[in-house]
């Protein structure tokens, strides 16, 4: 006997409330006027991570956990959570494997800095920020009890870490790909840092708030921030789409008018990596998602 030519219970049959819940939930619920709106639009890029991620974030942490200067054992805690070193090898996962630990320094020292300036005013953060820039030009020598001044000094043994030599004519030709890039980067960066910026009880009213892609949106558009999310995943798509129609140009152009050294693809790919893995790390890295959750309670 199949289930449809089974006899109802008595109390369907009588018309009781039962027959009233069967009834109703043959009914569909309303549509929410929520339930079309999409999700995050997949990306045309697909990221990749450089083989040696799991030694070098271990010999990179451990080295910035010996030498840094943190606020408190919390800091250190939430340091060595953040993975910076991961996103270096999203960065650059084509990096020669004897400087890819160098590129993981540079990039966790920047944060580190950013950490710091977010506890300056304006002005005593741009007077640091041109310090450290002139240690790194050789204009000064850097304060070694200052652990960020002698720890950027290794910037300079990172501008090669995939070991590319480009000729200054070949960079200016992909000028319109690497602004492109940046301007990926940057949104994908403002759109998983809002919250952080919500949270965060050091941020200065001159300094990041009015700077980041979601707070400008917002106030442009006149919607709010999951709407502007949205908004700003659909053109960070379409950088992407604008992307590889430069690189096409690039290759058209080149093949017709000049010639290129096999390392200018080679670095036009690497800027792909660095946006896609970018994307990566800032849907994934606790940094962000801490703070959104935060936000929400």
């Amino acid at each position: 006997m199949t289930i449809l030519n089974s006899p109802l219970p008595n109390s369907i049959r009588r018309g009781t409330a039962s027959s009233v819940s069967v009834r109703d939930a043959t009914k569909s619920p309303p549509p929410s006027p929520f339930a079309s709106l999409p999700a995050i639009p997949p990306s045309y890029f697909k990221p990749l991570c450089h083989p040696l991620v799991d030694q070098v974030s271990k010999e990179v942490d451990g080295y910035f956990a010996e030498r840094w200067n943190f606020q408190s054992p919390k800091a250190k805690e939430k340091f060595l959570a953040t993975g910076f070193s991961r996103l270096t090898c999203l960065w650059f996962p084509k990096a020669l494997d004897d400087r890819i630990h160098l590129a993981c320094r540079l990039v966790t020292v920047l944060f580190l800095i950013d950490d710091i300036l977010e506890d300056l005013l304006f002005e005593e953060g741009s007077l640091y920020y041109d310090k450290l820039i002139a240690i790194c030009r050789g204009d000064s020598l850097p304060d070694r009890s200052v652990p960020a001044e002698y720890i950027m000094l290794l910037s300079a043994l990172m501008r090669f870490s995939m070991g590319l030599k480009i000729t200054p004519q070949e960079l200016e030709t992909v000028k319109p790909i690497e602004k492109n890039c940046a301007k990926h980067i940057s949104v994908i960066n403002g759109i998983y840092s809002y919250e952080e910026l919500l949270v965060s009880k050091t941020a200065h009213e001159e300094g990041g708030a009015f700077c980041t892609s979601v707070q400008i949106m917002m106030g442009e558009m006149d919607v709010d921030a999951e709407s502007t999310k949205r908004i700003l995943f659909a053109m960070c798509r379409e950088r992407e789409f604008r992307h590889r129609m430069l690189v096409a140009q690039l290759k058209e152009e080149s093949d017709d008018t000049m010639k290129v050294s096999s390392a200018l693809p080679v670095y036009v790919q690497g800027l792909e990596y660095q946006v896609s893995g970018n994307e990566a790390w800032c849907s994934t890295s606790p940094r962000y998602k801490v703070a959104a959750q935060k936000n929400c309670q």
